[in-house]
């Protein structure tokens, strides 16, 4: 999934309840880690979108549970369960 960052910002504030300085240190933080294992597993640049079977961009219109569901959706279809 992909997103914006001021909408991760807006999401990290409201579901851990933190100030927005503290939301974005976080978001920098899990970002430079995701960055890190991606790396050392598959030695390649997570932010290329062709690396990747499906990308979803959520925004507060498709929200991270509604991508969830639609992972999961195809998932099944994809595996036939």
């Amino acid at each position: 999934m992909i997103c914006l960052l001021d909408q991760r910002i807006i999401w990290q504030m409201t579901y851990e309840h933190i100030s927005r300085v503290e939301a974005i240190k976080k978001i920098e933080e899990s970002d430079k880690e995701r960055k890190r294992f991606v790396r050392s597993l598959f030695n390649h640049n997570h932010c290329k979108a062709y690396h990747y079977d499906l990308v979803i961009r959520t925004n507060p219109d498709v929200t991270v549970e509604e991508a969830a569901n639609d992972i999961i959706y195809i998932a099944k279809r994809r595996l036939k369960i």
